[in-house]
């Protein structure tokens, strides 16, 4: 059995890459809680992303490959 190979390395790489966007955006979360316009940017913001993420997994023919 493989303990550590290049699907671990991978792996290990992307919960670290969650950390590091994770952590930002709780800091971000925290310096603006009392501004309804910054929120509801950052909720808009997050919306539009979410949809493209949909779209590109789900309508093949949508992605850049």
């Amino acid at each position: 059995m493989i303990l550590f190979g290049p699907t671990a390395v991978a792996v290990l790489l992307h919960s670290l890459l969650s950390v590091a966007t994770t952590v930002p955006g709780v800091m971000l979360a925290l310096l603006i809680r009392n501004d309804v316009r910054a929120i509801a940017a950052g909720i808009g913001f997050s919306t539009g992303i979410m949809v493209l993420v949909a779209a590109l997994e789900l309508i093949p023919g949508l992605g850049w490959r």
